[in-house]
């Protein structure tokens, strides 16, 4: 008989992993998730985790780090690749870490539900809880390089502004909170396996 006691912390690490893919896959790979959306001299930029596109034009090649400077399709876009430091960008490496982290936790959660193991649910307590730290440490860095990248712009006379990949990744953050908070209280619920080994249901 499955136990729910588990059930709700791996909803919310499902959830945050779905939210996580969707970060670790955004510009150039979908074009529809970034991070920031710069305009200068009439010419759009929008940057994600594995490089940036141009509105209406091309795209850099998906890549681990990229350095905005090398690559410089024109006049105006070649101010905007001096907006991000490359060093920052390998950090990005994160998010799918983070989404890794994230599926280990609901896979967990997920025996621990059919299999009405308690020790899985222990098990989805750490990973969630290092799927939190290593996703809110990723937006911090996240919100620090493309907050550079939006000053850097506004001051050269463009219009920046931080978009909806940026809120996905927040959004992933406060789901492995809940994550993480349901799986350390789904730990004391009511599990087969404790008959099995002669301990008392807590509840």
């Amino acid at each position: 008989m499955p136990s729910f006691a588990a059930f709700p912390g791996f909803f919310f690490a499902f959830a945050a992993m779905v939210l996580l893919v969707i970060v670790s896959v955004s510009v150039p790979i979908w074009d529809s998730v970034y991070f920031l959306k710069a305009t200068l001299n009439s010419e759009t930029v929008t940057f994600g985790n594995w490089g940036y596109c141009v509105q209406g034009g091309s795209c850099t090649s998906a890549k681990y780090g990229y350095d905005l400077t090398s690559t410089l399709i024109s006049d105006s876009t070649g101010k905007l690749s001096n907006a991000l430091s490359k060093g920052l960008t390998y950090v990005f490496i994160l998010h799918p870490i983070a989404a890794g982290l994230s599926f280990i936790a609901a896979l967990l959660g997920l025996i621990g539900t059919f299999a009405s193991s308690r020790a899985s649910t222990i098990l989805m307590v750490i990973a969630s809880l290092l799927a939190l730290l290593v996703t809110g440490v990723a937006w911090i860095i996240n919100m620090i390089a493309f907050g550079i990248a939006r000053n850097r712009v506004r001051n050269a006379g463009g219009q920046a502004s931080y978009e909806n990949g940026e809120w996905i990744l927040l959004g992933a953050f406060a789901s492995l909170i809940l994550a993480s908070f349901f799986a350390v209280c789904g730990s004391f619920g009511r599990f087969r396996s404790d008959r099995g080994a002669g301990i008392p249901a807590r509840y």
